[in-house]
């Protein structure tokens, strides 16, 4: 109900905006406000869903001092708290997307700029998801079906490692050429109806959505 919510809010904020403002929508913008560098834009954007949903698994294995412990038993913890297994694999992915990514968007021959307002507005967004994302995860208190979790974590994993192939494939390309290239290989060959690092990324999601019983 919230997203549903959040959805439609952001919807007529759009429509009644129509001509009235300037949102500056990525290479398309015209009117530029203040614009920091694009791993920094990154990195603030996914926080959200990266930063609530760590605390919240943090607090639900019992803290900081008992995670550090070394008693502390982490697939234990984790058989104790059903739904911090699927918390974990959604905070893996956006762990890397706040971290990893930035960090080799950095490393291009030149660094583009995002507008601070678009990265402050995703941040907004990202932050209700994370919020409710750890909150259905952990409302989770029966165990699943071992081969539930099993099919979700496979799916999650194959996901995961082909986003991450693609995302460095493209970014590689388009770093050597200094535009944009259409990649020939296996992996692009394949999935020729659609860039492969979203093909990816839906994978890793229906997994972590199998992982997570549905709880979204």
């Amino acid at each position: 109900a919230v997203y549903v919510t959040w959805v439609v809010l952001v919807s007529l904020v759009f429509k009644f905006s129509k001509g009235r403002c300037e949102w500056g929508m990525g290479k398309f913008n015209t009117h530029r406000y203040v614009d920091i560098p694009r791993p920094i834009a990154w990195s603030l954007m996914e926080s959200g869903s990266f930063i609530h949903p760590v605390l919240a698994l943090i607090t639900a294995l019992g803290g900081v001092a008992a995670i550090s412990s070394s008693d502390f038993n982490f697939v234990e913890a984790l058989k104790a708290h059903p739904g911090a297994l699927p918390l974990l694999l959604f905070s893996v992915h956006y762990g890397s997307r706040v971290l990893i990514d930035p960090i080799q968007q950095m490393q291009a021959q030149k660094v583009p700029t995002l507008p601070l307002h678009i990265a402050v507005a995703s941040l907004v967004f990202t932050s209700c998801n994370g919020l409710m994302q750890a909150r259905d995860s952990l409302a989770m208190d029966t165990p699943l079906p071992l081969w539930q979790t099993a099919v979700g974590a496979t799916l999650w994993f194959i996901g995961f490692c082909g986003n991450r192939y693609s995302d460095a494939t493209l970014r590689r390309l388009k770093d050597e050429a200094q535009t944009y290239v259409i990649p020939r290989d296996p992996v692009f060959d394949f999935v020729n109806v659609a860039a492969p690092n979203y093909f990816f990324e839906l994978i890793e999601m229906t997994g972590y959505t199998i992982a997570a019983n549905f709880h979204l």
